[in-house]
């Protein structure tokens, strides 16, 4: 089965036809980059199927053991560089698990697989959200972003240098005003203590919109791109800002009325 540009398929994608779980629901565009205004980030807008049938996990894995990430397609744009992430808390926050640096997907190969270890303190949960990202080296400048469901068991807090909820975020960029540079590949500027080098020439895209911030786990991966255009807050950030608000009007008012 051959595939216009490139997609994750194992573990198997949310909404793609190769998912035993997808049903009716497939959706034939996964191998296009996300929305250049930023409106289905994270993961194409599939979250919504998190604990539906079309949602059920596709993998168990075990924190601490070694797995593989498998890209498929017909265009791989000559490589470019990735990132694994992982979210336990149904997508509110992505934590880097690793980073290929160049070279990712092969150049000319229709399909290639990257293994990456499983921290041994990642979080257990019954609907952890693997998160593939992409930014191609030759062509328009986009991100690819698929997602897919898996169980993860045997978490062991401590035995990590660096915490899993420490771990850097997703580096997000040409959806949110960042843009890295075409024909190189992009060096990441938070790419966590798992990275591949396979491009020592890689190059961190420059400006401000392009840090990728180390996140604590209470912020929420919506914030990370709400700079784009088009892009709504957080709707619980919003909600609790309107009762901030309004909470202050209400105290001005009962503190004029005493005052009088």
């Amino acid at each position: 089965m051959a595939f216009p540009h490139m997609l994750l398929s194992y573990p198997p994608a949310l909404r793609w036809e190769g998912n035993p779980y997808s049903g009716n629901d497939a959706d034939y565009s996964l191998t296009n980059p996300l929305k250049q205004d930023g409106s289905d980030y994270p993961c194409k807008g599939s979250l919504k199927l998190l604990g539906t049938p079309e949602g059920t996990p596709v993998a168990n894995w075990v924190a601490g053991q070694t797995y593989n990430l498998t890209l498929e397609g017909g265009s791989t744009h000559d490589g470019g560089s990735c990132q694994a992430a992982i979210s336990t808390d149904y997508g509110a926050t992505f934590h880097v698990i690793h980073s290929w640096e160049g070279g990712c997907p092969v150049s000319g190969a229709g399909s290639s697989s990257f293994p990456f270890t499983l921290p041994s303190d990642t979080t257990s949960s019954e609907q952890a959200v693997f998160a593939w990202t992409w930014f191609n080296k030759i062509g328009n400048r986009e991100m690819y972003m698929n997602c897919a469901v898996v169980t993860i068991s045997g978490g062991q807090a401590g035995t990590q240098p660096t915490r899993f909820a420490d771990r850097p975020s997703i580096f997000v960029a040409n959806i949110n005003g960042c843009k890295n540079t075409e024909g190189v590949d992009t060096k990441f500027p938070s790419p966590g203590p798992d990275v591949s080098v396979n491009d020592p020439a890689a190059q961190v895209p420059a400006g401000p919109a392009c840090t990728s911030p180390i996140v604590s786990s209470t912020q929420s991966a919506s914030s990370i791109v709400s700079g784009a255009p088009g892009i709504s807050p957080n709707t619980s950030t919003s909600y609790s800002l309107k009762l901030s608000v309004g909470f202050h009007v209400v105290l001005s008012l009962l503190l004029s009325f005493l005052w009088f």
